[in-house]
């Protein structure tokens, strides 16, 4: 297993990533078994061991893992770590699709394999969806990175969600499988694919912000400078709420592979 600190990860403290062999009476109890969780790939062979620990560690029944066309060790890691191992087409909602349809579970977690659920993160989840008039949810996002900016880039993507009803796939979603086929899955745009589903989903109920957290690397920032992605994330948000052509917006968002050599700032 690669060191997650390798892609921004420098969690407080390391036992949580624990391979599941090792964690004895402290892997949660099955009451979340009934939960499949869904990672994307493409190229994540250096951070895919530890999401899968962290899904493994928070209780989940099943794990798929839905590789576009990887070009590194992404699915040797996946059929040895995963539960199930499926290939497609590149583009995360055409593979988080074909997850969800092959999913087993009656609950679907949809975790990006740079995010890292905490040990509590499915049990708790499974209390708040029960709620009345709740269709969804996502965890509190903490990205890996001691800097102020960083806990503003956190407490905005709450605000997001609270206000827009918008969730990213890196807050980790979570609803019923049911009323995901229901809505017709996430709709196949090469960009906001997580903002569209949400959209559909608010016609059923609200969209929580966990009080769990979810922890997210800041691999993104590591090539451009803080500013510039983020500044690059608001205007295409702001674009796309406006109407703009899911094509045209593509355009400016760098594919969702690995960096080879991470700048440190």
């Amino acid at each position: 297993m690669s060191d997650p600190r390798s892609e921004g990860f420098a969690a407080p403290g390391r036992a949580w990533l624990t391979p599941p062999e090792q964690l004895g009476q402290h892997v949660s109890e099955p009451t979340t078994r009934a939960f499949s969780v869904i990672i994307p790939t493409y190229n994540e062979a250096a951070s895919l061991a530890a999401a899968i620990y962290s899904a493994r560690r928070s209780g989940a029944g099943e794990i798929v893992v839905v590789d576009g066309g990887s070009t590194d060790a992404t699915c040797t890691l996946a059929a040895q770590l995963a539960d199930r191992l499926l290939q497609t087409a590149p583009g995360r909602a055409t593979q988080m699709n074909v997850g969800a349809h092959q999913a087993r579970g009656d609950w679907l977690c949809f975790l990006h394999a740079d995010c890292l659920l905490t040990p509590q993160a499915l049990r708790q989840a499974a209390r708040y969806l029960s709620r009345d008039g709740v269709a969804a949810a996502c965890f509190r996002q903490y990205h890996l990175r001691r800097d102020w900016r960083f806990r503003c880039l956190d407490a905005g993507a709450c605000a997001r969600v609270r206000c827009l009803g918008l969730a990213y796939g890196d807050q980790g979603l979570v609803l019923a499988r049911r009323l995901f086929h229901r809505i017709g899955g996430f709709p196949e745009m090469p960009i906001f694919e997580d903002a569209a589903l949400c959209r559909k989903l608010q016609a059923y109920g609200k969209i929580l912000v966990l009080p769990c957290m979810i922890y997210v690397s800041p691999r993104r920032w590591h090539a451009r400078s803080f500013w510039g992605v983020t500044l690059t994330n608001w205007f295409l948000l702001a674009a796309w709420c406006l109407g703009v052509p899911h094509s045209w917006l593509a355009r400016f968002r760098p594919p969702y592979t690995q960096p080879s050599s991470p700048k440190r700032t």
